[in-house]
């Protein structure tokens, strides 16, 4: 019987120490996954710091094509073609021009459209979204409709 005992107060303490290692083992778990959730969330930042340095830096180059145009704001699609034809024909080899003014012209040119393109891609984004909140609410409507009428 104290034989028994003896191995149950030592199984007791094993266990015991077990638990207290156990939970140390849980507590570097812990603390290893906290430390990376927080690295990605700082990787995470640091790419969106990145794209807004980006953006703005494209914003700066394509602002700097719109004044080398003659326009003090983003102007509509079709002035910007007129000023640019207009341009083109100065800047042309052929007319008087030289072909680094002519390669100038159409960096410039291609800076712009760039911006006109982004806007159209924002716009569809946004068009497809609105539609997509419209598609939402016209089954919930004809199912208000039907409804009723039964």
């Amino acid at each position: 019987m104290l034989k028994e005992f003896i191995y149950i107060v030592l199984l007791i303490v094993v266990l015991t120490n077990l638990n207290h290692y156990f939970h140390n083992i849980l507590m570097t778990i812990y603390i290893f996954v906290g430390i990376l959730f927080f690295y990605v969330i700082y990787k995470k930042i640091e790419e969106v710091e990145n794209l807004k340095k980006e953006i703005e830096d494209s914003l700066k180059e394509n602002y700097k094509s719109i004044e080398y145009f003659g326009f003090k704001d983003f102007p509509t699609e079709e002035e910007f073609k007129e000023r640019y034809h207009e341009m083109a024909q100065k800047c042309h080899p052929d007319h008087g021009g030289s072909t680094e003014q002519m390669q100038e012209l159409n960096y410039h040119k291609l800076e712009v459209e760039k911006h006109y393109k982004y806007i159209k891609t924002k716009d569809k984004v946004e068009q497809k979204e609105e539609w997509k909140t419209k598609e939402d609410k016209y089954p919930k409507l004809l199912k208000k409709i039907f409804n009723n009428k039964r």
